[in-house]
């Protein structure tokens, strides 16, 4: 699902900054806690794919009145988690991570976390750049949200390469205002745009 070249350096990335992946708190963390309080206990197991710094296993199981679920983590950005597990997960997990999914590998991962969610899969997606760019690496000189798209793209792309082993439950594409710093929205300036799409199985 990713290319050894930018695997490299993915994990620069990590190690060069504390604060890099590890926004998933502030942008899906209240949410994610509600769809899992929906479940009442029934979410056993959690696959955090792109887990960054790992802080929303920690924060969410913090807050659960429910039974907490097993959360397995992992980024290939981050050695020692880098290898995906194998197996299928009750709640397969992204945030903030297709926008940094190479394009080429994009239809190829969205399948694979389809494979892996037994019972439903949550995703997240900046739909916005950065203001900061790679300096090194194979794609030098872009964004560091390589895979900017627009929510519509997201929800029509996950239509289109889903297997039809889960359907759409909820799709949320968000602007907010958005502050100094980053996450300027590329299609309304002055806007930080964002799709949320929760599907569960089928059956």
């Amino acid at each position: 699902m990713i290319t050894d070249e930018y695997k490299a350096e993915m994990t620069k990335q990590h190690a060069a900054s504390i604060k890099w992946g590890a926004s998933a708190i502030k942008f899906g963390g209240h949410e994610l806690l509600g769809y899992l309080e929906k479940y009442k206990g029934r979410i056993r197991s959690v696959l955090d794919y792109g887990c960054g710094k790992g802080v929303f296993a920690e924060w969410i199981n913090a807050r659960l009145t429910c039974a907490k679920p097993v959360w397995t983590k992992y980024d290939p950005g981050i050695p020692g988690i880098d290898k995906l597990p194998g197996g299928r997960f009750d709640m397969v997990v992204t945030c903030d991570v297709l926008e940094h999914v190479e394009p080429t590998q994009i239809d190829d991962t969205i399948r694979e976390l389809e494979e892996r969610a037994e019972i439903c899969m949550y995703n997240n997606i900046a739909c916005a750049g950065t203001n900061s760019v790679f300096t090194t690496g194979p794609y030098a000189g872009q964004d560091i949200h390589i895979n900017v798209q627009t929510p519509q793209w997201w929800l029509d792309k996950f239509s289109a390469v889903t297997q039809r082993r889960t359907e759409l439950y909820e799709y949320k594409a968000i602007e907010r205002r958005a502050k100094n710093g980053p996450h300027t929205a590329v299609n309304t300036i002055g806007y930080r745009s964002r799709c949320v799409l929760f599907h569960e199985r089928v059956g």
